[in-house]
């Protein structure tokens, strides 16, 4: 991560970087910034998820958003890091199913409604990215690819380019940067910016993916 310059630099960097890195202070930090906001619309009106559905969150961290499925969905979580699997499967217990594992090389024995890609993109090269996505979007061939990502605009400095540095990512792209991923994986993205939903200076790009030609949008 990149240090700000300026007089968000320092103290106070090293203080929000320090909390992020644990499972627990992460989620408080979230729901401090006003994340639950975040979740609340991206479930009702992006996730969309039935009873029932099979659901894959890819890089799930502390899996905040499962707070807000609605119940009877069969959702599976997946991270790298075992002490946010670990803190997941406390916090959650037999809501979700947790384990260390990456997307890639995942077979699951039947496909996924949906695979959310959550604040992730942004920690990943281009390279790793688009592999992360060709992967998800196997794993749903007839379901959709759900991302959330931090996104940079023309005016991405100062306080405002803090958040994004403090979110730890060191990809954090434009719309345009998000959706050429997308497409690169073989994916039709269809887009939209979030921004005033947070406490804070922090954009999203939202991005409801499908593979081949099948546009993305409601359904």
């Amino acid at each position: 991560m990149t240090r700000p310059r300026g007089p968000m630099k320092g103290r106070a960097w090293r203080w929000a970087a320090r909390r992020v890195e644990r499972p627990a202070s992460y989620s408080r930090l979230q729901r401090f910034v006003g994340w639950s906001r975040v979740w609340e619309r991206f479930v009702a009106e992006v996730v969309r998820a039935h009873p029932g559905a099979r659901v894959l969150d890819v890089g799930c961290g502390p899996a905040d958003v499962l707070l807000f499925l609605p119940e009877g969905v069969h959702y599976e979580g997946i991270d790298t890091s075992r002490d946010y699997i670990e803190g997941a499967a406390r916090r959650h217990g037999v809501r979700g199913m947790f384990r260390v594992a990456q997307v890639q090389g995942e077979t699951p024995t039947e496909p996924y409604d949906l695979v959310l890609v959550l604040g992730l993109l942004h920690h990943l090269d281009d390279a790793v990215a688009v592999e992360v996505l060709r992967a998800a979007a196997a794993l749903a061939p007839n379901g959709r690819v759900l991302s959330l990502d931090g996104c940079r605009g023309a005016t991405s400095t100062g306080l405002r380019g803090f958040f994004y540095d403090v979110d730890r990512g060191q990809h954090v792209r434009d719309q345009a940067g998000y959706e050429a991923l997308a497409r690169r994986a073989g994916l039709v993205p269809h887009s939209q910016r979030w921004a005033g939903m947070l406490r804070v200076p922090y954009t999203l790009l939202v991005m409801e993916m499908r593979g081949g030609d099948v546009p993305a949008g409601r359904g």
